[in-house]
């Protein structure tokens, strides 16, 4: 069994000075600590996608809750793209009524369920807004698939189908792109992509995870190329026509469909 292992186990002592206090005599306490991960299923759902589940690992010994889901996919082998609509609902009836293998909630949106960075469908966009480029990622599944730094590269927008704005990124060519603890904490999901043509979508199903801690868990998962971050919290949720699902806990306008190529 694969298991990442991040701290070491730390003790909380009870004690108050050089007085004596009846609660001094109590043992002393352990405190819970994610230290790890753990593979608790593999499967291949099909011949172009493989489906993970991994246990959070406790004070490096014990099997803790679920934690983790990621589907593997040959990124040749589906068609996937970003769509958007206010009235769909959580992942799961997104699944429901459009029929894809695979859905995961998309990027940030506002109150009014429009994107709160670019994204573009069908060649247009969908709201005005967009983020500064200098902090961002562009995920582009049309023309071609393809995650750009857009604090470096130069993104022609004219020639974009299909694609959306997101951030932070969380691995950069194989390297930890979340550099200190914000320690803000919530459900995650993320997408990634490998170089040997592999697409990840991944959902962590506890609310108490920072990115940081997220990076420093996944990181020895796969080799990794390039990482992003997903928009988290309630929205977080994927699903899929393969009976393997984590539904967002609120609707989602925008979200990442799969489907395999006939």
């Amino acid at each position: 069994m694969k298991r990442i292992f991040l701290y070491s186990t730390f003790l909380i002592i009870l004690g108050v000075g050089c007085q004596t206090f009846e609660f001094d005599s109590r043992p002393n306490f352990e405190l819970a600590i994610r230290t790890g991960i753990e593979l608790k299923l593999q499967t291949e759902l099909s011949p172009n996608i493989e489906y993970y589940e991994y246990s959070e690992i406790i004070n490096n010994s014990e099997i803790g809750d679920d934690f983790l889901v990621i589907y593997k996919i040959k990124q040749s082998s589906v068609d996937i793209r970003f769509a958007h609509d206010k009235e769909m609902g959580s992942v799961i009836d997104w699944q429901l009524k459009t029929g894809a293998d695979i859905v995961v909630n998309g990027v940030y949106f506002h109150d009014d369920y429009l994107p709160s960075g670019k994204v573009i469908i069908d060649g247009q966009q969908v709201s005005d807004r967009q983020f500064d480029f200098d902090k961002t990622a562009f995920i582009e599944f049309e023309p071609n698939f393809k995650i750009t730094d857009t604090a470096l590269e130069q993104l022609n927008i004219s020639e974009v189908k299909n694609g959306a704005q997101t951030y932070p990124f969380i691995f950069k060519h194989g390297e930890g792109a979340i550099k200190e603890d914000s320690a803000l904490k919530a459900r995650r999901s993320f997408m990634a992509a490998d170089l040997a043509g592999n697409i990840y979508l991944g959902v962590i199903k506890k609310s108490d995870v920072s990115l940081f801690e997220m990076m420093n868990l996944l990181q020895d998962l796969e080799k990794w190329d390039n990482m992003v971050n997903l928009d988290g919290g309630p929205s977080s949720g994927i699903a899929s026509g393969y009976d393997r699902s984590v539904n967002s806990l609120t609707s989602i306008p925008n979200v990442i469909l799969v489907k395999e190529k006939d």
